[in-house]
């Protein structure tokens, strides 16, 4: 068995990334229209276009 878990954070992207050298060394902000080139599953880019749609939709309806 498989499972995978996809979050998605609002956040302003010019506040720091604290970065816990133990447990999450890879984070970082991505800019949305660079995605492809740290996702290379296309099953996994639909789950994450998805949740990117479902965020700007959330964040225009707190406008």
């Amino acid at each position: 068995m498989h499972l995978s878990v996809a979050y998605i954070l609002i956040a302003d992207e010019k506040e720091a990334v604290e970065i816990n050298r133990e447990e999450n060394s890879g984070v970082m902000w991505i800019p949305i229209e660079e995605l492809e080139k740290y996702c290379n599953e296309p099953e996994i880019l639909v789950v994450y276009h998805k949740l990117i749609q479902q965020a700007k939709n959330y964040v225009a309806n707190k406008a």
